[in-house]
């Protein structure tokens, strides 16, 4: 956590999005707050594996969109509201081994919630995606033994909301 709080202040970074971040009901906020930020939208997992925190400077004014959060995932969704426009932040963390039915279950969910926000939103607002889903597409330079199915179906509801994922390489190696 001290290697985040240098970078955050080194760059100057407004938000931060943490998929996996191992918090659990036993990690309080003010052991993982970082300073310069607010107190951490928080999903935490009862097993302290995965889960997605999302920090974001105290100049901004930012809440909680549970509304548009999922049952499915790991993630929490964020407002920025800025003085022309707002800022979604919707961080996800998905398991790598999921079956078909809840990744089935996943994608039409993560499509209605994301058809929500975007069906609120002004032309001028924008919309963030972050985290890790855990999968793979032949789009994207990965490890060609990975099945690319749930990465096509991901990249098929992106296209049809009009989305555009922006990663163009893989960000784990092994």
């Amino acid at each position: 956590l001290e290697n985040l709080w240098i970078l955050a202040a080194d760059e100057n970074i407004d938000v931060i999005v943490i998929s996996e971040s191992w918090y659990n009901e036993n990690v309080l906020n003010n052991h993982v707050n970082i300073p310069g930020y607010n107190e951490p939208y928080r999903c935490d997992r009862q097993d302290g594996y995965g889960g997605v925190a999302i920090y974001a400077s105290t100049k901004l004014n930012v809440r909680r969109c549970e509304p548009f959060e999922m049952g499915t995932v790991d993630n929490v969704c964020t407002k920025i509201e800025m003085i022309k426009h707002s800022v979604y932040v919707l961080g996800l963390y998905r398991p790598t081994k999921v079956s078909n039915p809840l990744f089935t279950a996943f994608i039409n969910d993560f499509e209605e919630k994301v058809q929500n926000i975007l069906s609120i939103i002004s032309p001028t607002d924008v919309l963030i995606i972050a985290g890790d889903l855990n999968v793979h597409c032949n789009s994207w330079y990965v490890n060609p033994r990975a099945s690319k199915t749930f990465g096509t179906q991901l990249v098929q509801v992106l296209d049809s909301l009009g989305l555009e994922q922006v990663l163009d390489c893989p960000n784990y190696f092994r």
